[in-house]
């Protein structure tokens, strides 16, 4: 009820994600494609090989390997517009949501149905070890560092996003939302404060109209990291991208942190 009104007061926006067609000469048309890139994403239907392959196929950082659906998206009629990514979502509390962790805890609502995510067909849930926090944090996952991560993927994956360009735009999923839901939001602790978590905070340098960005596979997190060589020469690509309609120019300085 509500898209049809706002589509007459402006046709020119979208203002639907792909969820209802509108008609057009006796068919539908749809006003935009929303494909999803979640390197880290779970679901029953996954072996602990299949799993473990799909989180090894992840590089942190390196912004010209189009990492699955970034190497598949193509231009067919509709804009792209990436909606969804990156599968760390956070609590209000920093502990993670049920998509996160791989599982619906005593606490959480389970889903209406069967078969959805971690339920499988026979409304069993199989696996209860697969909470991406502890796999890539290990001994040290802890609240602060949840927030920690969250906020550095969050920046990785804009940064490897937006570098692709062969999307009309990248959304962050999501600002606000239902606390303990199968997702999260970007604030923290009571939400009358409007307290922005790090996630949001990091967002402001990988979704400015211009910027640049380091072509460089960052080892912290990943699981058999990549190791620069003392005292040897290193080639390092800049990335810039520049959404805005005006040329953009500026001196890049760089920063080495111990």
């Amino acid at each position: 009820v509500i898209i049809p009104k706002l589509r007459q007061l402006d046709p020119t926006r979208l203002w639907d994600a792909a969820y209802q067609s509108r008609e057009k000469d006796g068919g539908y048309i749809t006003e935009m494609e929303e494909p999803h890139y979640y390197p880290y994403h779970t679901g029953w239907w996954w072996t602990d090989k299949g799993l473990q392959e799909e989180r090894d196929s992840y590089r942190f950082g390196g912004l010209f390997r189009k990492h699955k659906v970034l190497g598949r998206t193509k231009y067919k009629g509709v804009p792209l517009i990436l909606n969804e990514f990156n599968w760390l979502w956070l609590n209000r509390d920093g502990t993670p949501g049920i998509r996160t962790k791989g599982y619906f805890g005593p606490k959480d609502t389970p889903p209406r149905k069967i078969d959805y995510e971690y339920y499988n067909p026979e409304g069993v849930q199989e696996h209860f070890d697969r909470d991406n926090y502890d796999y890539l944090l290990g001994s040290e996952n802890n609240v602060k560092n949840r927030r920690d991560l969250q906020a550095y993927m969050m920046e990785m994956q804009t940064e490897a996003i937006r570098s692709s360009r062969n999307l009309a735009g990248v959304f962050s999923f999501c600002y606000l939302a239902d606390n303990r839901g199968y997702t999260g939001d970007w604030f923290i602790n009571d939400i009358k404060d409007l307290e922005p978590a790090p996630a949001l905070l990091s967002q402001f340098q990988g979704f400015a109209p211009w910027a640049v960005f380091l072509d460089v596979e960052d080892g912290r997190y990943q699981k058999d990291p990549k190791h620069f060589i003392p005292g040897i020469l290193q080639s390092i690509n800049l990335f810039a991208v520049n959404d805005t309609r005006e040329k953009k120019e500026g001196i890049v300085t760089l920063k080495l942190i111990d």
